[in-house]
């Protein structure tokens, strides 16, 4: 039995060891990592300081990553926010590996080759990496997957196997919709397999999951949370990669990790890369029709990979959204090309080249999260003595207010309506997009948007402008800053305000633009 559970724990351990690792690299746990994984922290410290999502501020996904941050945040009220926020950091990486070791569980099902392949690419794959070592919401969604496969064995399984299932995914779909996805491939291949009592249980125990979590923010917030979180995400705009290059950006194969351009790391040529696609597409034709478990990790990777390519936007971490079923997929499919190719004489070469998009897929994914990271390293000791002196602190992310330990303050003395997503706030003041504008361009046109920022920023005795240009501001809300004088300009953040204001400052005056 021992034995059984070495592999996966080894894995485990090793996701585990580069997840932590590549924080390390690039500034550690107390460091900006990005925008998005501030958002979501930001949001669970709001809420245990009062506030409510959709009601009190802008959040346009559901509100699970809320709740499950939420004893973080807590800690942070009685430690400080950068120390929980590194608490938190440390569950999601330690949440990514069991993830791994249960992917490595669930490929045992099929062979020692599997399970190694399938458990390693997941441990070192960069896009999973990259949403499994912080608070972003993708790392929750796909535990919740792997939890669902590790717990369902085969179509009629046992009411506590299918009770965690169902709820595994129900509380992934409360973190964010694309959940919804994986629980209705399970969902169809239960009703083909006409496993009906499985198929009840899972679909009953991932609503009431689902509805435990979304019902009381539904009953707080109304029809506000349904434009937020539904309405805003399909008027998103257009932009980003196109159809063509999609597959690069799902395998993580294009000299890129989501929007973050990493330097030193060249584009592979389009051939290798549509290698991969022919190996993953092969791999999931024969694992298809030799497994029978086979066929629902493969109908998982394809709705999976139709999600990504329908999207109007792509961000880092979306190709993490594949990552168990091409885990899985490949995996068994290497245990194919490795134990029984047909004829014989292709073992090797088959092997080879299975091998190859493996360890090419980990190596440029893990290559890419080594050099990825945010232009804010670690709190500076001038901004720190500018902020403890300040009463309000206001800022255009809510990872540099948490870094500085200032969110939940700021929220306890009044200090006016915190805008924890600055970027999400035009879909709050301009829910409607019939021209299909990328979100930069309604930012800039959006005359609310811009009164939002200026009311916001206002607000604070020092602001922190970290993201001037993805803020799109306009002259007149650059004004604002320009009127509060600079204080400190720092690589990747400017202070305005603070001890002295305008007076003490040779900042920028009213009427320059801030950039």
């Amino acid at each position: 039995m021992r034995s059984s559970w070495q592999l996966p724990l080894l894995i485990g351990a090793l996701a585990f060891a580069v997840r932590r690792g590549s924080v390390a690299n690039v500034g550690g746990l107390q460091t900006l990592l990005g925008y998005d994984e501030g958002v979501y922290m930001g949001a669970a410290t709001a809420l245990v300081h009062g506030l409510m999502p959709y009601r009190d501020f802008t959040l346009v996904h559901p509100p699970g990553s809320t709740v499950l941050l939420a004893p973080f945040a807590e800690l942070g009220r009685l430690t400080s926010e950068p120390a929980a926020w590194a608490a938190a950091r440390i569950c999601m990486m330690l949440l990514g590996g069991v993830s791994a070791a249960l992917i490595t569980v669930v490929a045992r099902r099929v062979s020692i080759v599997a399970a190694l392949g399938a458990g390693l690419l997941y441990a070192l794959w960069g896009p999973v990496v990259h949403v499994e070592r912080t608070t972003m919401l993708e790392g929750f969604v796909l535990s919740g997957i792997v939890m669902a496969l590790v717990a369902l064995r085969r179509p009629n399984e046992t009411i506590a196997r299918a009770v965690l299932a169902g709820a595994a995914l129900g509380l992934g779909m409360s973190v964010k919709l694309w959940g919804a996805a994986p629980l209705a491939v399970i969902l169809l291949w239960l009703l083909i397999s006409r496993a009906w009592r499985t198929l009840a249980i899972v679909a009953g125990a991932a609503a009431s999951a689902f509805t435990l979590v979304v019902a009381p923010f539904m009953w707080a917030a109304g029809w506000r949370m349904v434009q937020l979180v539904f309405l805003a995400q399909m008027a998103r705009g257009q932009g980003g990669t196109p159809l063509v290059d999609r597959p690069a950006r799902i395998l993580s194969m294009d000299g890129t990790l989501g929007a973050h351009d990493v330097s030193g790391v060249s584009p592979l040529p389009s051939a290798a890369v549509w290698a991969g696609v022919g190996v993953i597409a092969l791999s999931a034709i024969v694992v298809a029709w030799r497994r029978p478990i086979g066929r629902l990790w493969v109908a998982l990777l394809i709705v999976q990979v139709a999600v990504l390519l329908a999207v109007p936007v792509y961000f880092a971490g979306y190709s993490s959204f594949v990552g168990p079923a091409l885990a899985l997929v490949l995996g068994a499919g290497l245990d194919v090309a490795v134990r029984d190719p047909r004829p014989p004489a292709l073992r090797r070469p088959v092997a080879f080249m299975a091998t190859v998009v493996v360890v090419l897929m980990a190596a440029t994914g893990i290559s890419h999260v080594l050099n990825d990271g945010d232009s804010l390293r670690a709190a500076d000791d001038r901004v720190a003595a500018v902020v403890d002196a300040s009463r309000c602190v206001a800022a255009d992310s809510s990872g540099v207010l948490l870094l500085y330990d200032a969110l939940g303050r700021s929220i306890d003395d009044r200090c006016g309506r915190p805008l924890i997503d600055v970027d999400g706030t035009v879909y709050a003041v301009q829910p409607d997009n019939p021209g299909r504008l990328s979100s930069s361009t309604r930012r800039t046109q959006s005359d609310a948007y811009q009164q939002a920022l200026r009311s916001y920023f206002g607000s604070g005795d020092t602001v922190l402008i970290h993201r001037a240009g993805a803020d799109a501001l306009t002259e007149g809300t650059s004004e604002v800053l320009a009127a509060k004088g600079l204080t400190l300009e720092l690589p990747g953040l400017h202070v305005f305000g603070g001890p002295g204001g305008a007076a003490a400052s040779d900042g920028p005056r009213a009427g320059m633009m801030i950039r």
